[in-house]
């Protein structure tokens, strides 16, 4: 096989992988809300789940603390630092975050360059399940 029909294979094999995890991946690759959630979006640097059980940061190169235990949380914009108590879902679509997170059930990492440092414990269940689909995020897991 020549060199340009192997990378030709190669991209299509790739390509074909990042679809099929989009598509198992489900509504965490959208832009949109599942139907009926919304989110409250956080604007100060600390925000407790009082105010709303879902957040949303979509400002960028702030730093935000967000205190008790949500049901969602949102991450679109791009050079936060976040620090995260306790959240049963954290959607990461934006780029180049640094968020580290104290216990949550599930982590989708759509965006890319992002830094997640979490600790082995979920909310609802024993360990979070972590999914990285974006490029270059680092995971890392804290010791508890």
């Amino acid at each position: 096989m020549s060199e340009a029909a192997q990378f030709q294979n190669n991209w299509m094999t790739t390509a074909m992988k990042r679809v099929f995890i989009a598509v198992l991946a489900g509504s965490g690759c959208s832009d949109e809300s599942p139907p009926g959630l919304s989110y409250m979006v956080v604007t100060g640097p600390t925000h407790d789940c009082a105010k709303g059980p879902s957040a949303s940061i979509e400002a960028s190169g702030s730093e935000f603390k967000l205190t008790s235990t949500y049901e969602r949380i949102l991450i679109r914009g791009a050079g936060n630092r976040i620090a995260v108590e306790a959240a049963k879902r954290i959607d990461v679509d934006g780029a180049k975050n640094d968020i580290e997170v104290g216990a949550t059930d599930v982590i989708r990492v759509n965006g890319t360059g992002n830094t997640i440092k979490y600790r082995n414990k979920g909310v609802t269940r024993a360990a979070p399940e972590v999914v990285a689909i974006g490029d270059n995020n680092s995971l890392i897991r804290l010791s508890d």
